[in-house]
C-alpha cells in the first residue's frame, strides 16, 4: 500500500515563499535577457553578438534602428544597372562587409553600441543623405 503524505498547511507555505523568493529572481532575469530585437530572433539566438544583442535593450534598440535605416537604403540604393542588366547592391555589399569586418570583432556590448551607433550615423549620412 501507498500513503499520500499530507504536509501541514504552515510548512506548505513557509516553503513555497522560500521557493518563491529563491526562484522568481532568476525567471525574471530569464525573461529579462530576451529582449526582442528587429535584427535578431532571440528566442534562436546562437552566436555570440546575436546573444550579447539580445542581452541587452539599449543594443536591441539600437539593433532594430540599424534594421530599420539599412532596410530604407537599400530599398533606395538596391537594383538593376540599366546598362549591363548587372544587380547593384552598394548598401547590402557595404552592410556585408561591416559585419565581417566590424561587428564581427566586438567582445561586449559596449563595442557593439559604438560600432552600431556609428554604422547607423554612416548609413544615414552617405545612403539617406541625413545630417
Amino acid at each position: 500500500h501507498w500513503r499520500l503524505r499530507v504536509f501541514p498547511k504552515p510548512a506548505m507555505c513557509r516553503t513555497a515563499r522560500i521557493l518563491a523568493v529563491l526562484l522568481l529572481p532568476a525567471a525574471a532575469s530569464t525573461f529579462a535577457a530576451a529582449v526582442p530585437a528587429a535584427g535578431v530572433d532571440c528566442a534562436q539566438a546562437r552566436s555570440r553578438i546575436d546573444k550579447l544583442i539580445c542581452s541587452d535593450e539599449e543594443l536591441s534598440r539600437l539593433d532594430s534602428r540599424l534594421k530599420t535605416v539599412f532596410d530604407e537604403a537599400h530599398g533606395e540604393t538596391a537594383g538593376v544597372d540599366g546598362e549591363s542588366g548587372r544587380r547593384l547592391d552598394p548598401v547590402g555589399q557595404e552592410q556585408k562587409a561591416w559585419v565581417r569586418q566590424t561587428r564581427a570583432k566586438c567582445g561586449d556590448v559596449a563595442c557593439l553600441k559604438r560600432v552600431y551607433a556609428k554604422r547607423i550615423a554612416v548609413i544615414e549620412t552617405k545612403w539617406l543623405q541625413r545630417r
